[in-house]
């Protein structure tokens, strides 16, 4: 334990290296708990909503996260600078970087997270099976080369055939230090291998700087279920449920939703179970969520993963069940232990959420990117809003396309739903694309209600989704407002437009 965890909180001066909405998020607990805070920011973020939130603040690099949020050098300069006594690393950029870990403990301050060697072990997905198969967690077949240092023989095209023979196909190549989806190929049949292990290796290689790669069977139609852990590294581990996360494209997930509707009881209890079994065997301290495939029929699970950090989509864990997951991360940090009445806590409600990306998801996802000239979100009972953004803001290319996230709480999965869809529809984030509209389309539909869907159903039954077309008859009533609307008036009275180009212009992304 560093050696200032058991100081007076309120001394405490803990760093967040992240940004956005993640930064708002965590800075709002510490204010709750008294704890002040240090935000680092990029040139690009210099006038965003969580610099000012903080209470101290210091600029660490240009626009490119490599030049500032993914360097580490800085992090610590900045932490030193400020007088920091601890390190929030968030979700992204370094969150499960284990030398982050070692590195903020050097200086002796508090890393709110896991230990380095837990973060590194779980963080490689062969490590991470092999763990998960010791703790007695369901693993689907699987293959990895026993030698893949640097010097070491590489394994022959004939190798990896044999094996994927073994496993039976389709089956996945995935990298192992892999993560969403990056570094990672299906294939059907022999005749795609070898593209597949290229492809994979030089992707692997550019995001992780470490091109390892190993084979596991591929489970196809699947749910992908998460289970949310909170260990205090003295060996306790409590379950705060379930998340479904299966409504996701290309490996990023869209809506989330806790507890996960549509799992049998005793399902249900043996992935709690497995989980805890896993953390437990490694001692596991902080918030983490151990990942798995549940097949169609609903009997079989199988171990994904596990993140070593506190997950994008915590909010609907933290509205279903009660609690505050920041504030847990913070007292096993700083060496206190988990509440009594944590483990097994029952859900309260029911909580669904919704990411709003700027992205156009008609164009195949493309980013979208610009001045925001109206951000507007929804307030109102059994709604909470986490967001990184305001009117007047530009959105940048430099990082994730998420802008927040609408969080819809209800006694009952039905009105949760349909508070949120009320939510979106009181939501204006203009003129930029977002996924918005995706989103409450996927909530509307049958196999949301139905609980039939599957982690690829976007990108399969969903393909020729588009976004809502504009009636003819509202294009004229329409441009003449957003003419008058974005037209000012300068001092000389002279009429000045804003630049065109926007989704102003052509009324694309606006919901009849």
């Amino acid at each position: 334990m560093p050696k200032n965890a058991d100081q007076d909180p309120a001394t405490h001066r803990v760093l967040i290296a992240n940004r956005g909405e993640a930064a708002r998020r965590l800075i709002r607990t510490f204010r709750k708990l008294e704890v002040e805070t240090i935000a680092v920011y990029s040139d690009a973020d210099k006038g965003a909503l969580f610099v000012e939130e903080a209470d101290f603040s210091i600029n660490i690099g240009a626009a490119p996260s490599n030049e500032s949020y993914l360097r580490l050098d800085k992090l610590i300069e900045a932490g030193k600078e400020r007088s920091a006594t601890a390190l929030h690393p968030g979700w992204g950029f370094l969150s499960e970087n284990p030398d982050l870990a070692t590195a903020v403990e050097s200086e002796k301050w508090i890393f709110i997270g896991p230990t380095s060697e837990q973060a590194r072990d779980l963080g490689d997905k062969v490590t991470a099976r092999k763990l998960a198969e010791a703790a007695g967690v369901p693993c689907t077949p699987a293959w990895s080369p026993e030698k893949q240092e640097q010097g070491d023989a590489e394994p022959s095209l004939e190798d990896w055939t044999r094996q994927s023979e073994i496993i039976g196909y389709p089956l996945l190549v995935k990298a192992v230090s892999g993560g969403g989806g990056k570094g990672m190929r299906i294939v059907r049949d022999s005749s795609a291998l070898k593209d597949a292990i290229h492809s994979a290796r030089r992707e692997a290689l550019s995001s992780f700087n470490d091109d390892r790669l190993f084979l596991e069977k591929l489970i196809e139609p699947a749910r992908h279920i998460e289970v949310q852990v909170v260990g205090d590294g003295f060996g306790d581990v409590a379950i705060l449920g379930d998340r479904e996360c299966s409504l996701q494209r290309r490996h990023q997930k869209l809506v989330e939703e806790a507890p996960a509707p549509h799992i049998e009881k005793d399902i249900r209890q043996l992935m709690h179970s497995a989980a805890k079994n896993l953390a437990i065997s490694v001692n596991y301290r902080g918030a983490g969520t151990v990942e798995f495939l549940l097949d169609s029929s609903g009997e079989n699970y199988y171990f994904l993963e596990m993140n070593t950090r506190l997950q994008v989509e915590h909010p609907v864990t933290e509205e279903a069940y009660g609690v505050d997951l920041v504030e847990l991360q913070w007292l096993v940090a700083i060496g206190k232990k988990l509440p009594s009445n944590l483990d097994g806590k029952s859900p309260c409600a029911h909580s669904i959420e919704i990411r709003v990306n700027a992205e156009n998801p008609s164009e195949n996802f493309i980013p979208s990117t610009g001045r925001l000239l109206d951000c507007c979100w929804p307030s109102f009972e059994g709604i909470r809003v986490d967001s990184g953004i305001r009117s007047g803001d530009t959105v940048t290319p430099y990082y994730d396309a998420m802008l927040a996230k609408i969080i819809a709480t209800g006694d009952s999965r039905e009105q949760a739903k349909d508070r949120l869809i009320q939510a979106i529809d009181c939501t204006s984030i203009s003129p930029l694309q977002t996924s918005i509209s995706l989103g409450r389309d996927l909530l509307k539909s049958e196999e949301f209600s139905s609980g039939k869907f599957y982690t690829r159903m976007i990108e399969t039954d969903w393909g020729e989704w588009c976004s809502p077309v504009i009636p003819e008859s509202w294009e004229t009533p329409l441009r003449a407002m957003a003419k008058k609307l974005l037209t000012t008036e300068t001092k000389s009275r002279k009429s000045r437009q804003r630049r065109r180009g926007t989704c102003w212009d052509n009324l694309e992304g606006v919901l009849p």
